[in-house]
């Protein structure tokens, strides 16, 4: 092959290499190459359109017997960037109730005993009730002081004073008992009865606690039996034994004196 020969060879390849270089750029769908359509794509990517809710609603809901933080009625709350909120819950119970749990209706209900309480709302999955749920806070009265009488017992006591002996299960700021049906007589702690009489007996403790509450203990039935007082010896017939006992010393005296002088 001679010099001229392989340098026109030379340049026919670089002018393929050249030609190989592609030049593309989008029009319709369809790729360009240089001036010539070389092939048609069709690029059918469904636009994405994720419309999340920006806003959860909490409606809350309360027994008798309280208040709550947020009040009841339905709240509305903004979902931030990573589409869930928390919402705390506070309950509030009236004197002479107690709280006793929050009851959630939501995609999936529950009971939560904590007071306050957080729950999470928003996009569902984990621990999100989603973006609508109820919640509800139960409240029940303060059940009354609960007593328990350790003195008396249904026995017999021969003492005409009585102890009086009792239990609370809980702080009271009055107690009382009444005996026999009568009125209430306030004590501070255990007492003892007095001035009790022969016979058939019962009573009942009371106790107030601090919400008001009044509770009443078992009534207990007992009796009483004094023994009978010890007689003194009566003085009159002393005082008769002892004169009959001077006249017959006399007599027997004098007796004894005149049946000397017959002599």
């Amino acid at each position: 092959m001679s010099m001229s020969k392989g340098f026109a060879l030379v340049l026919v390849l670089v002018f393929l290499m050249a030609s190989c270089i592609i030049v593309a750029k989008p029009v319709s769908g369809a790729l360009v190459v240089g001036n010539s359509r070389v092939e048609t794509i069709n690029l059918n990517i469904p636009s994405v359109n994720a419309q999340l809710e920006e806003f959860a609603t909490v409606t809350v809901l309360a027994s008798t017997g309280g208040t709550t933080d947020p009040p009841t009625g339905t709240n509305t709350y903004y979902v931030d960037t990573i589409f869930c909120t928390t919402v705390s819950l506070t309950a509030y119970p009236d004197k002479g109730f107690v709280f006793l749990y929050w009851e959630i209706y939501a995609e999936r209900s529950t009971i939560l005993y904590g007071n306050p309480a957080t729950i999470t709302v928003g996009a569902s999955g984990g621990s999100s009730l989603g973006f609508d749920c109820s919640v509800q806070a139960v409240f029940q009265p303060t059940p009354p002081p609960k007593i328990s009488i350790l003195s008396p017992l249904n026995q017999t006591y021969n003492e005409s004073s009585v102890p009086l002996l009792f239990t609370t299960d809980k702080a009271v700021n009055w107690t009382g008992y009444s005996l026999d049906g009568k009125q209430n007589v306030t004590i501070n702690c255990n007492s003892t009865v007095v001035n009790m009489t022969n016979g058939l007996h019962n009573i009942t403790v009371y106790a107030n606690d601090t919400f008001g509450n009044i509770g009443a203990s078992e009534n207990i039935t007992f009796q009483v039996e004094l023994p009978e007082p010890s007689k003194p010896f009566p003085t009159a017939l002393v005082a008769a034994v002892s004169g009959a006992s001077a006249v017959v010393v006399v007599v027997a005296g004098l007796l004894v004196y005149l049946k000397k002088r017959k002599r």
